[in-house]
Formats: structure tokens, sequence, C-alpha cells
């Protein structure tokens, strides 16, 4: 990613960032592929099963998207914080 450069503080925090991101939603997405491998239960149908995975995997990457956008990329400190 870096092409083996030495990278200013400001843009490793951007690529350590966007790396976080990457790994916080692929994660998210793991347990819904492996819930298309899953065997239906007695009580509970394969669709289900599916359906229940895909709205988690969908309420945590609009969760990480969402704190990912908020997220404040500024680090200078105010007068107050300062002293």
């Amino acid at each position: 990613m870096t092409h083996h450069k030495r990278l200013p503080a400001k843009k490793r925090r951007i690529v350590s960032r966007r790396v976080k991101l990457a790994i916080q939603l692929s994660l998210c997405l793991l347990p819904l592929a492996a819930s298309l491998f899953l065997p239906p239960y007695e009580e509970i149908s394969r669709q289900i099963i599916i359906i229940i995975a895909a709205y988690l995997a969908t309420f945590g990457i609009i969760s990480f998207l969402a704190a990912w956008l908020l997220e404040p990329t500024s680090r200078t400190r105010s007068r107050a914080s300062r002293g």
C-alpha cells in the first residue's frame, strides 16, 4: 500500500483508518457468508437464518460506516483543552 516508503503522520492516520474500516466491514460479512452454509434447524428454516444474518450484517456495516464518517480526522487541540 505504501510502496515501502515512510509516510507522514497525517497520511499514516488516513491509511490506518481505511485499513481499520476494511477489516471491520469484512468481519461483518464473515458471519453472513458462514450462514449460507448452515443446515436448517427443526424450528428455523434456512431462509430465516440467512435473513437474520443479513439484517445483523447490514446493521453492523451501517454502524461502522457511521462511526467512520463521524470520527474526527483533525488532531488539533482547542484552546480550552490546552489549559
